[in-house]
């Protein structure tokens, strides 16, 4: 990421930020709560600031209020970190993608693949078949902006995960808000984000997602948890309520932008039996979902 993309990468997050007012956080508000003057701030978001003292960044960071995870991918964005410019060092992206498919497809537990906008890129047939994913949900989700997306599947009401979430559903929706915000941060200023972002604010469907995206921005201050590391239960219609570990989860390079794979470990006697029974009767397998590694928009 070099400067400009940089300055236009801060000026969107600065955007994205409201005073008690409510309104767009401004140059100079970000200036005075940062120690700059407005003069500084607008050069760095214009690209004309070479250099980025390490206490600069800091101060940026605590003023956007960013998370420790997102502190992270705003300082990789700074000093200009971007795997994407190291093409050299990686295998071709399309490559890359095709061995973690055929990792995913072999995996016994219900897993999937998302990418930096947290579109699901690809799903195996066990957590397609334990979410009853149905085929009437796949005919739909080409046609609707981000409808492979992980939030539309978490927050829409015409999926049903978040009724069956058990123990702990408050804190799990939480978490995929803030994982999508750690993980999309360098995407901040992309025309597909902002595409993404306003499609789920004005569709009714996703009024849940409103209601947490918005809750998370207004804390004075975000915690640093995700679904990673943490149990999560399933009132799960057939099996049972069934019990979840999610373990940490590591982007994984491409030179087109970061992949996650996010596996759903069981916890429980009775979640392994089903994931046993789900595994003999639709493993191996997997299935190929949002357009990856471009995007749809429109006029395109």
């Amino acid at each position: 990421m070099n400067r400009k993309e940089f300055g236009k990468l801060l000026a969107a997050l600065r955007k994205s930020e409201h005073d008690e007012h409510f309104r767009q956080l401004t140059q100079r508000q970000l200036a005075c709560l940062t120690g700059i003057s407005e003069q500084a701030l607008g050069n760095i978001e214009r690209g004309d600031k070479v250099s980025l003292e390490p206490e600069l960044l800091l101060s940026l960071a605590r003023a956007l209020r960013l998370s420790t995870r997102e502190r992270h991918e705003f300082y990789l964005a700074a000093i200009g970190v971007n795997e994407e410019d190291m093409p050299a060092r990686l295998p071709a992206a399309s490559q890359r993608m095709d061995e973690l498919f055929d990792s995913l497809c072999l995996i016994a537990l219900p897993a999937f693949i998302v990418d930096s906008y947290d579109d699901i890129v690809a799903a195996n047939n066990i957590i397609l078949n334990l979410f009853e994913f149905s085929e009437k949900l796949r005919e739909i989700a080409p046609n609707i902006i981000g409808g492979y997306n992980l939030l539309r599947f978490v927050f829409s009401e015409r999926s049903q995960f978040n009724s069956i979430l058990g123990k702990g559903h408050d804190k799990y929706l939480m978490q995929s808000i803030r994982f999508f915000r750690a993980i999309s941060l360098p995407y901040r200023a992309s025309p597909y984000y902002e595409y993404l972002l306003s499609a789920f604010r004005k569709d009714h469907d996703m009024g849940l997602f409103r209601h947490y995206y918005t809750r998370d921005n207004s804390e004075s201050e975000q915690d640093d948890y995700y679904f990673e590391n943490e149990r999560f239960t399933l009132e799960h219609a057939s099996f049972g309520n069934l019990d979840f570990y999610s373990p940490s989860v590591a982007p994984i390079s491409t030179g087109q932008g970061n992949l996650y794979l996010i596996m759903h470990v069981p916890a429980s006697a009775l979640t392994v039996q089903a994931c046993a029974l789900l595994a003999q009767k639709y493993s191996p397998g997997a299935l190929r979902l949002a357009p990856w590694p471009e995007k749809e928009m429109p006029g395109e």
